[in-house]
């Protein structure tokens, strides 16, 4: 409710009674029933035999022979074979030695002439803007 209904009014509505419902309904007439529809006759559908799949021989597996042991290879040190064996020594090659390196003599740089020195140029000053006269004031 909002606010603006009165006071005076809203027990007025508190003092009106409802009507009673009647206990028994008015007699309502009867609906007619829906006709009933021929059935429609659906024309026979022929059925197909099942195909027959024919039926493959399967497939034959070859057994293979077991594993033979692996005959062992002398040689240097294999980890998968196991056992270390001797590994042969390779001779170290003679490397010949180089003679020192002889003293290059220095090079004489020649003498280069200094410049003359250069006059000063005077820095060029910044004339000053004239004042503007003020402007007079108001009366």
């Amino acid at each position: 409710m909002s606010g603006n209904t009165m006071v005076a009014e809203a027990r007025h509505l508190l003092d009106i009674t409802l009507p009673d419902i009647p206990s028994s309904l008015p007699h309502f007439p009867t609906v007619p029933g829906l006709p009933e529809v021929p059935k429609v006759e659906v024309p026979h559908i022929p059925s197909f035999p099942e195909p027959q799949i024919p039926s493959f021989l399967e497939p034959h597996i070859p057994s293979f022979p077991e594993p033979q042991e692996v005959p062992r290879v002398k040689g240097p040190y294999v980890p998968s074979f196991g056992e270390p064996h001797e590994v042969p020594k390779i001779e170290v090659p003679h490397i010949p030695s180089f003679p020192e390196p002889q003293e290059i003599p220095k090079v004489e740089v020649p003498h280069i002439p200094s410049f003359p020195e250069q006059p000063e140029i005077p820095k060029l000053e910044i004339p000053k803007l004239p004042e503007l006269p003020a402007f007079p004031g108001l009366p």
